[in-house]
């Protein structure tokens, strides 16, 4: 489906809306680097209220200590480098916890904040938002059955190249730096979730 940026927001609400689940629907937002996931959730939940919450699957990085011991550290953001234990902990729990805290990811300082969110028994409504959630491989395929409904972000390479390289200068690094990380990593992950993808109950491509 052809969605503008500008009306996707909507389009996602509605079908939320409308879509069966449990008490608590859980809501996977899903597409490779640079897609627009985050905007996408937080533009979503402003439109239905107090009653959603954005639960990024960036706080599952792995540690850069636990990158540096697995000799991973040039390829943080890969499907190699979360903790899909905890990921998987997550989503189970919020089936049967009306309150729990997860882990946030802070990008200016690159490290995950313990406890940095916290979901209460008035959100009714979980957007959890990632690369990986829709990979058809192990153990990430493990997860489509904890959603409810499921949106993928589908975005041509050259655009995800310039949102990438953009972050990263806005982040601080220089422009060598920044195409290295864009080449090297990040195109590498877009590439995979693109390729790996299963079947959306939403697939919005722009």
């Amino acid at each position: 489906m052809q969605v503008s940026p500008e009306n996707l927001a909507g389009l996602v609400h509605s079908k939320v809306i409308a879509a069966p689940g449990n008490a608590r629907q859980i809501i996977a937002i899903s597409g490779p680097p640079g897609s627009g996931k985050s905007r996408l959730a937080q533009d979503v939940t402003q439109l239905i209220g107090p009653a959603a919450i954005v639960v990024p699957m960036d706080g599952f990085h792995h540690s850069n200590d636990w990158l540096r011991d697995h000799a991973l550290s040039d390829r943080k953001g890969a499907a190699t480098t979360f903790d899909t234990d905890g990921l998987a902990r997550l989503l189970a729990a919020l089936r049967t916890r009306p309150t729990l805290s997860f882990p946030t990811f802070d990008r200016e300082r690159d490290s995950v904040i313990a406890d940095g969110g916290r979901v209460a028994p008035s959100h009714t409504q979980v957007f959890v938002e990632g690369n990986y959630l829709l990979v058809n491989q192990s153990p990430w395929a493990d997860f489509r059955a904890a959603f409810d409904f499921t949106v993928f972000l589908q975005v041509n390479m050259d655009t995800l190249a310039e949102r990438l390289y953009r972050r990263w200068i806005d982040l601080g690094l220089d422009a060598e730096t920044a195409r290295a990380k864009v080449s090297q990593n990040d195109l590498v992950n877009a590439a995979f979730v693109l390729a790996n993808r299963s079947k959306p109950d939403l697939l919005a491509s722009y």
